[in-house]
């Protein structure tokens, strides 16, 4: 049994991510608000206008899109098709994680450590059932650090650099942090040789970029910037008010959650970049040249560090916090591992027992069943604005279809304003209330819930966080 304690020791890590990760996609039976944005602007486009910007506050890399819309003719617009490749993406993501960490980590105990930590983060869980790009970064990111150190360009012949230009445009168009990653691969073997060859071979990929930035990438940053002109400031850093070590900080709170005391974990990811730069290996310089971009990306606000959209960066900060593991010293050694105590204990029973009850609060597909059993031609459906994606997509899928639907506009958001806006209501008609979700900066709940009791309540109907009514006028 000693002899194949790791491995037992990694088959329960392996059991325990993949669990949990099933544990989420079994009980992902809704689309989110975010989910439903995605899906209505795919509903509307060919797979042509796919590769342009989607619009309604939405950006997904074109060939993620495609793929996804494929899976939709086929199989039907269905809550685990959707989920099943963000899925697949994170359950894969577990066993290359573990190969990459055998090229990087030199202790068994450091690999379980690393391993552990990736299969029970919150954040990829929570991912990992979500329809949206960032479990599929994080695999495409683990891909490119595990096979792209390996090559030595200037060791192919013609066919096989023509296959890795292709691998290379088409990456970004199912994964754009994928671009760090060929930046590293160009920046290491242009220094290690210095050779015009990898320049020309590089200039077909710049031009397809250039184009896919301009018809594609600019355009979608610019819509965004529009609707959320101040989201991802928090993972831009900058020479003055917000330094790098802030916006550090802060992607270590989100990808460790709920441990947010992150001094131990910044330590010790400090000192695992010192010993990444000592040992010199083709995995660490790879990691250390590949975080040096993302950290310059932040710097000129090319691309945010912050959160889900940095989730592709997890595997390289788990690592650089896991290396002081491999230290032989048995003054160091200790440390290390009281260090790591410190740093991560939050991931405690009650972590364990949160993560297994995901929280189902959404529940649009009931609320539409309860309202389409119930509704008839002359009633009038009214919808917060939080909930109006939810509404459109699900009244797709159920066909249920009447010209009578309005978005509640109740703005600004107070007693006064909703007040006079659900009193205008027209006496004499029905109207339905279908309330799926509330936003917490612009909550219209407690005014709605309120006012519902001073009228006749033909229908209600409540599932955690979800409400439908049926208002007599």
């Amino acid at each position: 049994m000693k002899k194949h304690w790791f491995w037992v020791c990694l088959a329960i890590v392996f059991i325990l991510g993949i669990f949990l990760r099933l544990n989420f996609f079994i009980h992902a039976n809704n689309f989110e608000d975010d989910e439903c944005r995605l899906l209505l602007t795919m509903l509307d486009k060919n797979l042509f206008q796919l590769f342009l910007p989607l619009g309604d506050a939405q950006s997904a890399p074109p060939l993620f899109v495609v793929w996804s819309k494929i899976l939709m003719y086929i199989f039907g617009l269905k809550e685990y098709v959707m989920k099943f490749t963000p899925f697949a993406a994170s359950i894969t993501s577990i066993f290359v994680f573990y190969k990459l960490c055998t090229k990087f980590l030199n202790k068994k105990i450091s690999i379980l450590a690393a391993c552990f930590l990736f299969s029970i983060a919150r954040s990829l869980i929570n991912f990992s059932s979500l329809f949206k790009q960032y479990s599929t970064d994080v695999l495409i990111a683990l891909l490119c650090l595990y096979f792209l150190p390996n090559i030595d360009f200037y060791k192919l012949n013609k066919k096989q650099m023509g296959i890795l230009l292709i691998i290379f445009v088409l990456l970004p168009l199912f994964s754009l942090p994928a671009a760090f990653f060929i930046g590293t691969f160009f920046i290491i073997n242009f220094l290690k040789h210095k050779n015009r060859k990898i320049i020309l071979f590089f200039i077909p990929f710049c031009i397809f970029f250039l184009i896919y930035y301009f018809f594609n990438l600019a355009p979608s940053k610019e819509l965004m910037d529009a609707e959320f002109p101040h989201y991802w400031r928090g993972g831009f850093a900058n020479l003055f008010s917000r330094n790098i070590i802030s916006v550090l900080c802060y992607y270590f709170k989100y990808i460790f959650y709920p441990n947010l005391n992150t001094l131990f974990e910044f330590i010790l990811f400090l000192g695992g970049i010192c010993m990444a730069c000592k040992e010199k290996t083709r995995y660490g310089i790879f990691m250390l040249v590949c975080l040096g971009l993302i950290i310059l990306a932040s710097y000129l606000h090319l691309y945010p560090l912050m959160m889900r959209v940095a989730l592709y960066a997890m595997p390289i900060f788990i690592l650089f916090t896991i290396k002081p593991l491999d230290l032989n010293n048995k003054i160091i050694f200790p440390i290390v591992l009281i260090f790591l105590f410190l740093g991560f204990m939050s991931y405690n029973t009650k972590y364990f027992t949160q993560t297994l009850t995901p929280d189902s609060g959404y529940q649009p597909r009931k609320l539409m069943v309860n309202l389409k059993e119930n509704f008839k031609p002359n009633d009038v459906i009214l919808c917060n604005n939080a909930s109006a994606s939810s509404y459109l997509l699900y009244s797709s899928i159920f066909g249920l279809d009447t010209d009578d639907v309005y978005e509640m506009d109740i703005r600004p958001v107070d007693y006064e304003h909703a007040y006079t806006y659900l009193n205008n209501l027209k006496r004499g008609r029905r109207f339905w209330i279908f309330m799926v979700k509330d936003y917490v900066n612009f909550p219209v709940y407690p005014y709605i819930l309120d006012w519902t009791k001073t009228q006749k309540i033909l229908y209600k109907y409540k599932i955690n966080d979800s409400y439908l009514f049926l208002i007599q006028r």
